[in-house]
């Protein structure tokens, strides 16, 4: 980090003390560029173990993972690096496109702001002719409130989106909670879906907790386009 607007870009997650002190440290140095590889806490299967470690006893999980798990040190949560130091921008994506990646970091480097879409995987299925999944076959999708960047790859290929990309600009997660419920999906899968990738996300934690206390969703529909 020779440079005082030297870039870095991460792909992190916090589940241990000394990481958190470490990154404190390094964005106290100088005023270095943080680009997020991710959401922080959606980049990978391992980052999608740490999520359900959030709702579940870490004693537990370390008994059944480690032989001798008294020897592992951890936080008793997985945390997303924005809730400890200030991050630039969060490139979204598990995993994330390559072409917005060049798009921020160029973007970065000619004094810019990045241009990436905010709108949700909808618009990426209407705009490859993509038939809607919920509507076409009644298959649960996520893709209403989630970040375009995929392609709509899984709609395209008759499944529904897994919010791999995290929640879109101002997303309603509870109205599309409440129609999926009505279509016949269990409320405890709904829950795992919303819990996957993006647990964090708070748009997507705020939904799931709220199914989990049993609460209601607010009346409204999504539409699909």
């Amino acid at each position: 980090m020779a440079s005082p607007t030297a870039k870095q870009v991460v792909r992190y997650q916090f589940t241990h003390r000394q990481i958190v002190n470490q990154w404190f440290r390094l964005r106290m140095l100088r005023p270095w560029k943080l680009l997020v590889h991710g959401l922080i806490f959606v980049v990978g299967l391992v980052f999608v173990v740490a999520n359900f470690r959030n709702f579940q006893s870490i004693d537990e999980f370390r008994a059944i993972v480690y032989a001798r798990p008294e020897y592992v040190e951890t936080l008793a949560t997985s945390t997303p690096i924005a809730q400890h130091v200030r991050v630039d921008f969060e490139l979204q994506g598990c995993p994330i496109d390559k072409r917005q990646l060049v798009e921020v970091i160029s973007a970065f480097l000619n004094g810019r702001k990045p241009v990436v879409p905010a709108h949700s995987v909808c618009v990426e299925c209407k705009m490859r002719g993509n038939v809607c999944v919920m509507v076409a076959h009644g298959t649960p999708c996520l893709g209403p409130i989630t970040h375009a960047g995929c392609g709509a790859i899984c709609p395209r290929h008759t499944r529904g989106c897994y919010g791999c990309f995290g929640p879109m600009e101002t997303p309603n997660a509870a109205s599309l909670a409440r129609r999926l419920l009505d279509d016949g999906l269990a409320k405890p899968a709904l829950i795992r879906s919303l819990r996957t990738f993006n647990a964090l996300a708070v748009p997507f934690r705020q939904a799931a907790d709220a199914l989990e206390r049993g609460e209601t969703a607010p009346p409204g529909d999504v539409p699909h386009g």
